[in-house]
């Protein structure tokens, strides 16, 4: 997973194993959201050291056994950030009590903190990170669909302009056609034309892209 630029919440991120992951994350050149309950100052000391490594950090308190907390602080990281891309449920209660007892406080502060809390955080933050990652495949496919064009657009070059093809309407490449690596060319979205090519182009077109394609078998140009 691609993490530099992505935006991470990580709950109970002051101190101990969740400041450990928020560091963690600065460093692959994530965004940072530090959740914490009390621990104020270890939060502000995290997001500080996170910030020096160049990256956008911010520290929120909630109580994440709180619904409406979460819903608040749900708010305030869409306002600052417009959503996150990664969640660490890492907020947990730590405390001794001994057993057996008659006082079962602590063990409903450590079920609200683990179980209530960290369905509350994913419910209410899943909805964000599946938008961010809609948007992101949006912006992927029209990288690759400049690619597309930017590679045909270069195997033109090798044999002249494109032509005209009066049976399909469309152009054609007239290099490929003679190498029979492009059946035809037909609209893509955004107003660019990509080809149908064979198999020695798909392997170029694969190492351009950074990506493995499936196969396609082009017929020859008439």
């Amino acid at each position: 997973m691609q993490i530099s630029g992505k935006t991470a919440l990580v709950t109970g991120g002051a101190h101990r194993v969740g400041k450990a992951i928020v560091m963690m994350l600065a460093q692959a050149c994530a965004n940072v959201v530090v959740n914490y309950n009390s621990s104020a100052q270890a939060a502000a000391q995290t997001v500080d050291e996170a910030k020096a490594l160049g990256v956008d950090a911010v520290a929120i308190q909630c109580n994440i056994a709180n619904l409406e907390d979460v819903q608040h602080m749900r708010r305030q990281v869409e306002a600052h950030f417009g959503g996150v891309d990664i969640l660490v449920n890492s907020a947990d209660h730590f405390g001794k009590h001994p057993v057996p007892t008659d006082d079962y406080s602590t063990w409903r502060q450590v079920t609200g903190i683990t179980i209530d809390g960290s369905f509350y955080v994913s419910n209410e933050f899943a909805p964000l990170m599946l938008a961010r990652r809609r948007r992101h495949r949006q912006h992927r496919r029209s990288d690759r669909l400049a690619a597309l064009a930017q590679f045909h657009s270069a195997r033109c070059s090798q044999g002249g302009s494109p032509r005209h093809d009066p049976s399909t309407g469309a152009g054609t490449c007239a290099h490929c056609a003679r190498q029979r690596h492009c059946a035809r060319t037909r609209p893509a979205a955004a107003g660019l034309r990509r080809c149908t090519i064979g198999r020695r182009g798909q392997t170029h077109l694969a190492q351009t892209l950074g990506q493995r394609r499936r196969r396609r078998r082009c017929s020859p140009s008439i």
